[in-house]
């Protein structure tokens, strides 16, 4: 399953299925994930060795206003 606890939290969006392929030395994923008050947000990513960066669109549509963001995020796995 996908989580992210930071958007768990007050955003309420659920852990959910994703999908994960291998590609020579990386692994590529993606998920989406939705919230009953806050949208969907999908990721797509790659992990190469410990380190990982992925993009996630967050995509919230209101009748008076929408949301559409995308973010991006690097990191290493730390022992």
């Amino acid at each position: 399953m996908f989580v992210s606890s930071h958007c768990m939290g007050g955003f309420d969006f659920r852990a959910t299925t994703y999908s994960a392929i291998p590609l020579g030395d990386e692994i590529r994923f993606r998920s989406a994930t939705t919230s009953p008050t806050h949208g969907t947000m999908t990721w797509d990513g790659t992990i190469r060795g410990n380190v990982m960066e992925a993009t996630m669109r967050w995509v919230q549509k209101r009748w008076y206003w929408s949301i559409d963001r995308v973010y991006w995020w690097k990191g290493r796995l730390l022992e």
